[in-house]
């Protein structure tokens, strides 16, 4: 299985938002639906995330909707 890992700079998220996003990962975990990417798990260390997704080709869904 190939997986998509994007990593996320903590310093760039202003107080409070870090919480919050966390806390969207924690409601990924529970979603199963053929038209959105898996979760499947976070990494986290002092200054990154690290999240790790299903791997899907073609690019991101921001460049496809503007195109």
């Amino acid at each position: 299985m190939q997986i998509a890992i994007k990593v996320l700079t903590k310093s760039k998220f202003a107080e409070g938002d870090l919480e919050q996003v966390k806390s969207e990962f924690q409601l990924l975990q529970h979603v199963d639906h053929p038209n959105i990417v898996k979760y499947l798990e976070t990494y986290d260390d002092s200054r990154y995330m690290y999240l790790c997704m299903e791997y899907c080709p073609g690019g991101g869904l921001f460049k496809k909707i503007t195109d």
